[in-house]
């Protein structure tokens, strides 16, 4: 998600989570992965090394609907 943020609380993020940014190598992709195979253009630029020092988001939508476009196979429509 990339809006609903103010400035000062997505810099606190970046801040909290750039420790834990490594650079995404898919010929070296954390067991974490397992079998996930983005197409090149799905390639994260960074993932999180460590998921426990991680996030989580709560994301509300209208609907779960399944895509082609996505390698998870779902999207959401209208994410609140």
């Amino acid at each position: 998600m990339g809006t609903g943020y103010t400035v000062e609380e997505l810099q606190d993020l970046r801040n909290k989570l750039r420790p834990q940014w490594k650079k995404f190598d898919p010929k070296a992709k954390p067991a974490y992965f397992s079998s996930w195979n983005p197409s090149t253009a799905d390639n994260p630029d960074c993932y999180i090394d460590n998921p426990s020092e991680s996030v989580v988001f709560e994301v509300k939508a209208a609907e779960i609907i399944q895509s082609t476009v996505f390698s998870s196979d779902y999207t959401l429509r209208f994410p609140r």
